[in-house]
């Protein structure tokens, strides 16, 4: 058996109390860090759930209706055919909301999920432009907003405007700005 000496065992017990105290302002500064992150994930799945909640009434409203619709077109009798034209607008116009719920449900996934990245080349600018407000032509229509797009570079070249971006990208935020400025409009 070892013989140690009293001031040998006070060295060793005072290692140990300070490895002990160690141990514990360790704990306690984990345990803060995981009440922080405790935090931030309730706090996101607060705003998952909240955004889970919207975005239901987004996809199923529009559902149903194209449902009601297509179930009404079906039973409509042949000197009645006049109110399909109506119906079929009306089946367009959900399933263009459905559609452009979709695509911005399945973006903000992907930048949750951090699978998003800009794809970058050269495209042109004016048709884009064309094609989203294009894309909302029946929408205007039905609104009666007109919606004037000039295009005018100050170039002595009569050669496309190109600019490096995202097209993809760059269509679905311009789809939102003017699905906004339709939405949201004074009529």
């Amino acid at each position: 058996m070892n013989n140690f000496t009293d001031e040998e065992i006070m060295k060793e017990l005072q290692r140990r109390i300070k490895l002990y105290n160690q141990a514990v302002i360790d704990l306690k500064q984990t345990n803060e860090e995981l009440k922080v992150v405790n935090k931030k994930l309730k706090e996101s799945e607060a705003l998952k759930s909240h955004f889970v909640s919207n975005i239901t009434n987004e996809i199923i409203n529009p559902f149903t209706s194209i449902l009601v619709l297509a179930r009404n077109i079906l039973s409509v009798e042949k000197e009645n055919w006049g109110k399909v034209f109506s119906m079929v607008e009306h089946i367009h116009s959900e399933t263009f909301n459905l559609d452009f719920q979709l695509k911005n449900i399945f973006a903000a996934a992907k930048i949750e999920a951090g699978e998003i990245y800009p794809e970058i080349m050269k495209v042109e600018l004016k048709p884009i432009i064309e094609d989203v407000i294009d894309s909302f032509e029946i929408e205007t229509k039905k609104r009666n907003i007109k919606i004037e797009f000039l295009f005018e570079i100050k170039s002595r070249s009569k050669e496309p405007y190109y600019c490096k971006t995202d097209p993809e990208k760059l269509k679905l935020m311009l789809s939102n700005l003017l699905y906004n400025a339709i939405n949201f409009s004074h009529e």
